[in-house]
Order: structure tokens, then sequence, then C-alpha cells
């Protein structure tokens, strides 16, 4: 029998962990939710490796899952049962993945099970948040809510990364594009000035010199250039799949010059959200810190906000241990503080949410307005180094003349 892994907490914060024998992993969050302990992961063990089993992510995107949020909120808001409603969705979707999943879901749902054990079953397609918020919203009766919450959540993020995207499009096209055309004007066009400069005779000036041999060797080793940067590539890629380089990396973004107070903005943007969105379902606060640390996006972040809910477990207030943490503005620590003390930590979160999402899109304004400028002056001055290269041996040229 297949053995399973899990980790769950309870509505007063208590957290269990385990290894559970079971024929599907529905079975575990049965055996779970009999005790009264809501799951927060769950994942089966290799037989003799002792590994989480290995699954092929294929996750539907953001701004798919947010009008299906929406539109299935309003949906059950209406009154329709559920089983309709998800009929409904599926008929309406244009993407094929969430298509198949609703297809099965309202399979599982018929046959009686509950819509999150469904909707667990495709855990490789969704984030852990959608399946906490549902599961919290099925024990309260509000899955209305729920899924409006949920909704509101991924579309806020989504324009954030989209705001993000949208900023970085644009200097990673110009500099492709520019060192494309400097790597072309060294390997093709320069060369065709070396025969005129060597027949004239002319004692060429240093910067002239200069080009003609970074010419020389890129057009020696042109390919060789082009394998180092795709191996670089393909490099950074693997070794960002390597926990010890990607905590180190993410932990170096938060240093970073302009980018650090930047990311540190986003981070905080999408802490208080997402804490906000789970504590505000029902879910326990330590059992919404460890969901919310997988939700980040950033392994460093993500150790210390674990830390964080262990801490809080013990009894700390979280504001003293985001304090410790200092990975986040001040801002995030003072609101939390009062809303703790004022007992309104729902409300606060909420309101830092929309403080730092606007501080973001902002910081991402002013970047790009720094950036552009930048970028043009530094692509400016490589064209102009080529053309006074190749003008002024020309000029002395037509002076011998």
């Amino acid at each position: 029998m297949p053995k399973y892994e899990y980790k769950a907490s309870n509505i007063s914060g208590q957290t269990i962990e385990g290894v559970y024998d079971a024929q599907n992993e529905e079975s575990v969050r049965s055996m779970l939710r009999e005790k009264a302990f809501y799951p927060i992961q769950i994942s089966r063990v290799v037989e003799g490796i002792g590994t989480k089993e290995i699954k092929l992510f294929n996750k539907i995107p953001i701004k798919v899952l947010t009008i299906f949020c929406q539109q299935f909120a309003a949906i059950l808001k209406a009154g329709v049962p559920l089983t309709k409603g998800l009929s409904i969705m599926n008929s309406q979707t244009d993407n094929k993945s969430l298509r198949r999943v609703l297809a099965d879901v309202y399979e599982q749902v018929q046959m009686g099970k509950s819509l999150s054990s469904a909707f667990r079953s495709h855990d490789d397609k969704f984030p852990n948040l959608f399946f906490s918020i549902l599961e919290a919203g099925e024990i309260s009766g509000t899955l209305d809510n729920s899924f409006e919450r949920l909704g509101n959540n991924f579309e806020k993020d989504y324009k954030l990364q989209g705001k993000i995207k949208n900023a970085m499009m644009y200097p990673a096209v110009v500099s492709v594009v520019a060192v494309a055309v400097v790597l072309y004007l060294l390997a093709a066009v320069v060369p065709t000035f070396v025969g005129i400069f060597e027949s004239a005779g002319a004692d060429l000036p240093g910067v002239t010199k200069v080009l003609l041999v970074l010419s020389g060797f890129v057009q020696s080793n042109f390919i060789l250039l082009i394998g180092i940067i795709l191996l670089i590539i393909v490099a950074l890629r693997v070794l960002l799949k390597t926990r010890k380089f990607r905590f180190n990396y993410d932990k170096g973004k938060l240093s970073m010059p302009m980018l650090g107070k930047l990311n540190a903005k986003i981070l905080a943007s999408r802490f208080t959200r997402t804490l906000c969105t789970l504590f505000s379902a029902g879910v326990p606060l330590t059992s919404s810190l460890e969901i919310t640390s997988r939700a980040l996006s950033n392994t460093y972040v993500e150790q210390g906000v674990m830390e964080v809910a262990d801490n809080v477990k013990e009894g700390r207030m979280l504001a003293d241990c985001l304090e410790d943490l200092d990975v986040f503005p001040s801002m995030v620590v003072h609101m939390t503080r009062v809303g703790e003390e004022s007992g309104t930590l729902e409300d606060m979160l909420e309101k830092t949410s929309d403080f730092f999402t606007s501080e973001a899109d902002d910081a991402v304004t002013r970047m790009m307005a720094l950036l552009e400028p930048a970028i043009i002056v530094v692509l400016g001055g490589m064209v102009m180094f080529i053309v006074i290269a190749i003008l002024l041996p020309m000029f002395q040229m037509m002076s011998i003349i």
C-alpha cells in the first residue's frame, strides 16, 4: 500500500506531521478531516527512495484562474446549484486544460465527493492557496465568498505581474537587439574597412586599433561566443533549480540597488494579500503563514516566514516575529501590530496589501523612467565608439590625400 507524508493544522493552530498508509491521497484527507485538521501538505513517498513523488507541473495561467473564480463566484451567489455551475463554467471556458479539469471535477462531485477533494486530484494545476480557501469555504458554508476572495487575489497578482513583465520587456528587447547589432558590426561591417586602412599605410588611432582587435576576436570566435552565451543561460537555469543556489540568488535579489527595494515591496504586497485571503476565509493563522510562505516565489523569504509560523505557534506576536525577520518594509510590521492589538488584523492586512501593490506599481513606473534613457545612453555610446573608430582614420586618409 502506498505511503503518504502529511502535514496538517487544526483551528487552534496545532500542527501534526506523519506518514500514513492509504490507497490514495483522498484517504489521507478523509483521515485528517475526521480529526478536525486542515491538510497543509500531502506527498506520496516513493518506496525505496524516501523522496517525494515527482510530478510534471502544468499550472493553469493565473489570468484564466482569475476569470474562472470571479465568474464561478457570481454563479454561486445567484443561487445556481454547484453541479450546474460547474457544467456552465465547463461549457464557456476557452482553456482546454481547465475544461478537462472541470469535466472531471463535475463527475467526482456527482459521485458524492466534496468540491475541494475533487479539485485536489488535479493539484498540479492550481496553487496551494486555491485548495486551502476552498476547504475553509466548505467547512464554513461560504463557497461563493471563497471563490470571490480567490478571484480578487488572483486578479491583483495578475495585474502586478503584468506590470512587471511589460516593464521588463522593453529593456530586454533593446538589450538583445543592441548586442546583436554590435556583434554584427564587429563581425561583418568593420572587417570591410580593414583592407582600406592597411592599404593606406596610415598610422591608425588607438581607438581604431582597439576596435580592430575586438573585430578580429569576434570574427574568429563568433560561434564560440554564441556557444558560451547559450551555455551560461542553460547553466543558470539548472543552478536555479538547486535549493542552495536558489536560496542565495533570492537573498541577493533583496540587496540589489533599485531592484532590492522593488522586490521587497512586491513581496510585502503578496505576503499581506495572501495572508489576508487565507485568514479571512477562516484558515488558522499558523496554517495561513505556512501556505503563504510557499506562494511568495522566494526561497529565502519562504524559509523566514516558516520560522515566523513556528514562533507564532510558540505564542509570540506575529508583528514581533516579522520585525525579527527584517525582510518586509517597516510599515508591514507596524500595521500588523496595530491589527493584532485592536483585533482588526484582517483589515490591516488588506489595507497594507493595497498600499504596497500601489507602491510596487509606482516603483516599476519610476524604474522604467530611469532605465529607458540609461539604455539609450549605453547603446548610443557603443555605436558612437564604432563610428568614431571608423571615421577617424578615414579623416586622416583624406588629409593625406
